[in-house]
């Protein structure tokens, strides 16, 4: 990927909501997902299919919860307050 891929990504992410969702899903979902199955594996405890499904949905829901909560209250003000309109849904 060139620069101008990356530098796109990065403002789609930080100028809507849904990018924001996929950014953090990216940064913050996949590796706790990751860091909490080693963890289990770690303290012994055993690796169902539930308990994987269970700790993938939690991941996923924090990752969505830290992106909504950040949005509307970190970048949509900055982002408001700038002057700048294209923050739409």
């Amino acid at each position: 990927m060139n620069d101008k891929g990356k530098a796109s990504f990065i403002h789609w992410a930080s100028h809507c909501l849904v990018g924001h969702m996929a950014y953090f899903q990216i940064l913050l979902a996949l590796p706790l997902f990751l860091v909490s199955l080693i963890d289990d594996h770690n303290e012994y405890i055993a690796l169902t299919a539930t308990r994987v499904i269970g700790t993938l949905f939690g991941a996923i829901a924090a990752g969505l919860f830290v992106a909504i909560l950040g949005w509307y209250t970190v970048t949509k003000p900055l982002t408001q307050r700038r002057g700048r309109n294209d923050h739409d849904i």
